[in-house]
């Protein structure tokens, strides 16, 4: 798959004041709030006791946020940016509710006002999607889970190493346990746990984007190392708030429109070329190839 540099802009709607809000745009939107539990309380769906349970086993304020947002979307499935305004309005956050319906209705202005707007085109062979016209934020937001996911395995790989250090019948249940989760033959991962990390990510591709094995893994072995364990699941939810975030979802559905018509005769697929809006330098880039290998039914991986 080819992906290009490119100035090109795609016509990508913004929000409507009564769509139901993108987890991804209201992390963002509501950074500044620092009072997230009146708001959360002001949520319809959301109840007192669900509050406190997030008050307590989330540590930081991002995290917070996040599992009360995740929370409240699944609790509502009629939720509305016009609510998230009116919570900030009854708590008195009014700059907080002007910003977002200023940004919603200069979305739609701006979309409204568009001219030739270009979604995918096809030119000999070559199919090119063009990518949502927020690229910078999904950069940012690629650039930051990279970051984090990095810090967290090396702390997980050297609380794994230190535990087995002498202790040859923990790795012999780690490799088993892999063996069992990975469906692998008998023997197939090595009492080494070096080898244990390249066979995850060999049979199951653990990365930033999908690290559900790792934590599972953690789960079972290092249930003691709690603080950490707690960091691993909020970065998970966060990478997985990300994944169902609304640009990545229409890049999903354009990749489909494109592969599904050829899922039987793969031979025939044309050349697929995503055509970016903003330079990205060559870390950023290989994030983005793992994001799209994720975005892709397991064949055409």
């Amino acid at each position: 798959m080819l992906l290009l540099l490119s100035g090109d802009v795609e016509l990508n709607p913004g929000p409507m004041i009564d769509d139901r809000p993108d987890i991804f745009l209201l992390l963002q939107l509501l950074e500044p709030l620092v009072d997230w539990k009146p708001f959360g309380l002001c949520l319809a769906g959301m109840k007192e006791h669900e509050i406190f349970k997030i008050e307590q086993e989330q540590i930081k304020i991002e995290d917070k946020k996040l599992v009360l947002y995740s929370k409240w979307l699944s609790v509502n499935p009629k939720a509305t940016w016009r609510n998230v305004i009116d919570a900030l309005t009854s708590i008195n956050q009014n700059k907080l509710a002007q910003d977002i319906k200023d940004h919603i209705y200069s979305d739609a202005t701006s979309t409204m006002s568009s001219l030739s707007p270009k979604i995918s085109c096809f030119d000999g062979d070559t199919e090119i999607i063009f990518f949502p016209k927020d690229d910078q934020t999904v950069q940012d937001s690629l650039d930051e889970l990279q970051t984090k996911f990095s810090h967290i395995m090396t702390e997980i790989k050297l609380i794994f190493h230190k535990k087995v250090t002498n202790n040859d019948e923990l790795l012999t249940k780690i490799s088993y346990w892999v063996e069992h989760q990975l469906n692998l033959k008998h023997v197939t991962v090595d009492n080494v746990l070096d080898d244990i990390f390249a066979k995850i990510h060999m049979y199951h591709r653990y990365d930033f984007i999908d690290c559900s094995l790792i934590v599972a893994m953690c789960n079972e072995f290092i249930s003691d190392e709690k603080d950490l364990l707690d960091e691993l699941k909020a970065y998970s939810l966060k990478a997985n708030t990300f994944r169902s975030s609304r640009p990545i979802i229409e890049l999903k559905q354009k990749l489909r429109k494109v592969y599904g018509p050829y899922r039987r005769c793969l031979e025939n697929m044309p050349l697929i070329c995503i055509e970016l809006q903003n330079p990205w330098n060559d870390v950023k880039i290989n994030g983005l190839y793992i994001l799209i290998e994720r975005l892709l039914p397991k064949e055409l991986r």
